[in-house]
């Protein structure tokens, strides 16, 4: 870009004596301002040597970080379509490190909306500081609340970067070795938490296990739904213990460990079955808090869950009666109040 003066010529900064003592007349068509709004820099220097005035609009998206920029301001509604927008990793990891809610609601608010998003913004800390102030106006330079929530964005950058480059390592091995990716602890507590957040408190038998949180994952990045072995719904009160099994490559020559499956006994009783269909439905709204976008997974699963219990249980299957007293295989045993079958 040419800065010009009224004369039309090219002022460059270097020359900024010479032009001082002959250029001080201002051409009528630009607007006269204090000094104190011409930017830092380069580009300021230039415009007090040339005598340009830009309008302040113009200094601002021209110059990044020449002027001061306010933090993005959203409205009531703004803000929780955009906490609504964000996967449920990313909003944990920027609340466990401390950025406030506003900050969060910026970032998501222009399409920040996913860890890996967020850990691509830019190369470095330098770059990403420069970022969230052209794009959200957080100067770290304004004062010493916005200097402090920078730190705490870097810190939350770096951070977002280490754990999408293991998600992604661990993510292949897991896809190479034909089996769900592992749940880790943290990521488990995570997804508990961001749906606590809509539907309240959780009780330990209700919360999925890591084993069900990673099947349901799996299937949800492979848009590939498979039908559950109750078995295999268990909870985090069942005694869940991270159970591994050695598998010999005998193409590769290594010794691979994997989990192992932990299973549990079947339903003896209509509301362990309705506790098992509720877990089913739990596991797969915890797994939507990554997904959000996937259009088969909408609406509210856990009450669909609570509906095929009552299906199950209801006079349709359970209590269906034939003719002549007959039943068929999967009537109800009077003892154990289970389809039997």
């Amino acid at each position: 870009m040419v800065w010009k003066g009224h004369n039309g010529k090219f002022v460059h900064p270097k020359t900024c004596g010479a032009k001082r003592n002959t250029d001080r007349e201002v051409t009528k068509h630009h607007a006269e301002f204090p000094p104190s709004t011409f930017p830092k820099g380069r580009l300021g220097n230039l415009m007090r040597c040339s005598r340009i005035t830009l309008p302040q609009s113009d200094i601002r998206t021209r110059v990044a970080g020449s002027a001061a920029m306010p933090l993005l301001t959203l409205s009531d509604d703004e803000v929780e379509r955009a906490l609504d927008q964000a996967d449920s990793d990313l909003k944990y990891l920027l609340s466990e490190v401390g950025v406030p809610e506003e900050v969060q609601a910026a970032l998501y608010h222009i399409g920040f909306t996913s860890l890996r998003l967020f850990s691509g913004i830019d190369e470095s800390r330098a770059e990403v500081r420069a970022a969230v102030n052209a794009e959200i106006g957080l100067d770290h330079t304004a004062s010493n609340a916005e200097r402090r929530y920078t730190a705490l964005v870097l810190s939350a950058w770096e951070t977002a970067r280490t754990q999408q480059r293991s998600n992604d390592e661990s993510r292949a091995e897991a896809r190479t070795a034909m089996i769900p990716r592992p749940v880790p602890i943290n990521e488990h507590a995570m997804l508990r938490e961001a749906l606590e957040a809509h539907i309240g408190r959780l009780k330990d038998y209700e919360v999925p296990s890591k084993n069900l949180i990673a099947s349901k994952m799996d299937d949800m990045e492979t848009n590939m739904p498979r039908v559950a072995d109750l078995r295999d719904v268990s909870s985090t009160e069942d005694g869940e213990v991270d159970l591994l099994q050695g598998n010999l490559d005998v193409a590769t020559g290594t010794f691979k460990m994997k989990a192992a499956r932990n299973t549990v006994w079947m339903p003896k009783a209509p509301e362990e079955l309705r506790l098992r269909h509720r877990r089913l439905g739990i596991a797969w709204e915890m797994a939507r808090t990554k997904h959000l976008n996937r259009v088969w997974l909408q609406g509210h699963l856990i009450e669909a869950f609570r509906q095929l219990s009552d299906h199950i249980l209801g006079r349709h299957v359970s209590g269906l009666a034939l003719p002549q007293e007959q039943k068929p295989k999967w009537a109800r045993d009077p003892e154990e109040g289970l389809p039997m079958g």
